[in-house]
This record gives C-alpha cells, structure tokens and sequence, in this order.
C-alpha cells in the first residue's frame, strides 16, 4: 500500500482571470466606449466637412485657372469656366455645356460625406452654377434659366459642425 500524505501533493493554480475580473473589465471598456461615441462623431463631421471645403477651394482654383487661359477666347462677361454642382458632384467646364453633369467636363470631384453634409450658397441649398468671366471675375451671365451668382458666401455643414467662407 502507498501511505499518501496530504502534505506532499501539490496543488496548481493555473493562470488567468475569473468570470467576474472579466465581466467588470468589458463593463468599464463599454462604459469609456460610449462616453467617447459623440466625440468621435463629431471628429468624424469635421473631417467631412474640412475635405469638402477642400474640394470647393480646389474647384474654385481649378476654375480660376480655367477661366483665365481663356481657351475658348470668350470676350467681355461671357462665360470662361463654369462650376456647376449636380447628384453631388462638382464639375467643372470650359464652355457652358447643354445642362450641367453631361459630357464636356474638365474635371469633376464627388462631394464627400453627401448628402449628410451639405452645401448653401448665399443661404440657400447650393444648385445654380458659379460662372467666371476669361478675366476669372464673377459673370452674371444665365446658365440652365438662372443667372449665376455674383455673391458667393457658401457653408459647409455636417452635424454640429459648420464652416462659411466666401469663394472667389
């Protein structure tokens, strides 16, 4: 017979944590989770509506640059480039084409974040064309049955975040 004494037999432990250890640290993770949840939302709207400021000022350049080598030598206020929001995006043209979002544009740039973040123009959902005359001047020349306006004050807005400038 083998005498067994208690004193000899080792018990192991293993490693690792308890049901409750890891109840209580998923409880804290969702908890610093959800108090982060707006912030992140707001970072995410501001980026939204930083990159679609950036699209404008890009377009705005691009058209800038269009209108003034002229290649369509247009002469007076006759339209040089024209920019011309359509189903959320921007195009771009030389020459005013027979509607906006045909065929003919030089450049077009979808708008980021559309249609949660949204574009006004002179307090207004922005749908009319911006014009620039060959010496990259704001034309008052009518595109589509509207006169393209000569006052620029745009917004860019997403959520709670907000953005006005003017765009020359």
């Amino acid at each position: 017979h083998y005498r067994v004494r208690w004193s000899n037999i080792m018990v192991l432990k293993q490693p690792g944590f308890t049901l409750l250890e890891m109840l209580i640290v998923v409880a804290i993770m969702g908890a610093l989770a959800a108090a982060a949840s707006p912030f992140t939302q707001e970072w995410y709207n501001t980026a939204k509506v930083n990159e679609m400021t950036g699209v404008l000022q890009e377009g705005r350049a691009r058209a800038k640059a269009l209108a003034l080598s002229n290649a369509n030598v247009t002469q007076g206020d006759n339209i040089a480039a024209l920019l011309c929001p359509e189903n959320n995006i921007l195009y771009l043209y030389a020459a005013p084409p027979s509607a906006c979002g045909v065929a003919g544009a030089v450049w077009s740039s979808r708008f980021p974040g559309a249609p949660s973040t949204t574009v006004t123009l002179n307090d207004n959902n922005w749908t009319t064309c911006i014009a620039l005359n060959s010496l990259a001047l704001p034309s008052n020349v009518a595109f589509e049955g509207a006169a393209c306006p000569v006052q620029r004050d745009m917004s860019v807005a997403r959520g709670g975040t907000n953005v006005s400038f003017i765009l020359y």
